[in-house]
């Protein structure tokens, strides 16, 4: 084989490669739109409606039971597991961020029973919990405009 040729063979097998990446990448964004499109329920906003949810029940649970909100009874943690079951979401304490603070308003303990829509919060969680973690290792070093000297 001449040298010449091996350059436009190596073009040619990294074209195939990037459109054999693009095809793939097109595939898994038709089916994650056919999955979303067939479990459109309030699952499909993933981590953010995961919280609102937990926030919605939390506050029907309160409403609910107005007295018990002081008290040490669980009714209100009951309610709020409850109504998110009742809303396609069920209880886990296999967070990062659930072990950190495992209670019922704790919208990190809680995992949509669809499989797609619990795949991508666990990705969601996983990447918040890693920056998380990356920004609070690192000490907030920066100065305020005002204490720096001025230039003389």
């Amino acid at each position: 084989m001449p040298p010449s040729q091996a350059p436009a063979d190596t073009v040619s097998k990294t074209s195939r490669i990037a459109q054999g990446s693009v095809l793939a990448l097109a595939a898994f964004m038709f089916v994650a739109g056919i999955g979303v499109h067939f479990t459109g329920s309030s699952n499909t906003a993933f981590l953010k409606g995961q919280m609102a949810q937990t926030s919605r029940c939390e506050l029907d649970g309160e409403s609910a039971y107005p007295d018990a909100r002081r008290g040490r009874s669980g009714i209100i943690g009951k309610y709020i597991v409850s109504c998110t079951a009742s809303s396609g979401f069920d209880w886990t304490d296999q967070s990062q961020l659930c072990r950190e603070a495992p209670v019922a308003t704790n919208g990190y303990c809680y995992e949509p029973t669809a499989w797609f829509d619990r795949v991508v919060t666990q990705a969601h969680s996983f990447v918040f919990y890693l920056g998380a973690r990356l920004l609070s290792s690192r000490p907030y070093t920066a100065t305020p405009l005002w204490s720096c000297s001025p230039r003389r």
